[in-house]
């Protein structure tokens, strides 16, 4: 991360006031770098929350991955965040069409039955 200041003995990216310790409140950093972005001012900083579980999903992560990355205690939690673009859902479909059509076709190879 270049440019970015490196404060000895803070592992953070964004390092806080407190020695060793993070950021503790991002929200007037957070607004003005989305102001400067020319962002929606509605944005919020949980919506990349969101965005972080729904990447994960996409990308073939698992509800366990999702409460892993949020830090959620339980993946109930982890529900909420993760939601399937409309290719993710029509691959899954897909997917779960062929398992159903092998089953009903005797498996992926055809069985000759002999009399």
């Amino acid at each position: 991360m270049e440019g970015l200041p490196i404060v000895v003995g803070n592992p953070y990216v964004f390092p806080g006031k407190v020695e060793g310790q993070p950021i503790n409140n991002p929200i007037k950093a957070f607004k003005r770098i989305i102001d400067r972005a020319g962002i929606e001012s509605s944005f919020r900083v949980h919506d990349i929350r969101h965005s972080h579980a729904s990447l994960i999903i996409n990308n073939g992560g698992s509800l366990y991955d999702v409460q892993a990355a949020l830090n959620h205690a339980n993946s109930s939690m982890s529900e909420r965040y993760a939601h399937l673009s409309n290719e993710k859902m029509a691959q899954t479909s897909h997917n779960l069409s062929a398992v159903v059509s092998e089953a009903v076709n005797g498996g992926p190879r055809k069985r000759n039955r002999s009399v």
